[in-house]
């Protein structure tokens, strides 16, 4: 079974049931609920929403060492010349 994701303050989510976007302004872990505020219109704040309502907006960032691997790989694989095929 895949861990569930731990909201995190500044994490966009969405609500099931709803199509619109907020920003999560608090966490609380006992019971396990956020604080949400609307990002458009009013700036509206619902409170105690459960972390199982939540739908991510974007994925969990990947810790930075791992950017950095992708980075130098992608670097690595832009600076290598492409394989010389022999002429007959």
């Amino acid at each position: 079974m895949a861990k569930e994701r731990t909201p995190k303050k500044g994490d966009r989510v969405f609500a099931k049931g709803c199509s619109d976007i907020f920003a999560v302004i608090d966490v609380h872990s006992n019971p396990n609920t956020v604080d949400v505020q609307l990002l458009k219109g009013i700036k509206a704040v619902t409170k105690d929403i459960p972390w199982t309502a939540l739908i991510f907006a974007d994925k969990e960032d990947a810790s930075p060492a791992v950017a950095r691997i992708v980075n130098a790989e992608k670097e690595l694989a832009a600076r290598q010349p492409f394989a010389k095929t022999r002429s007959s």
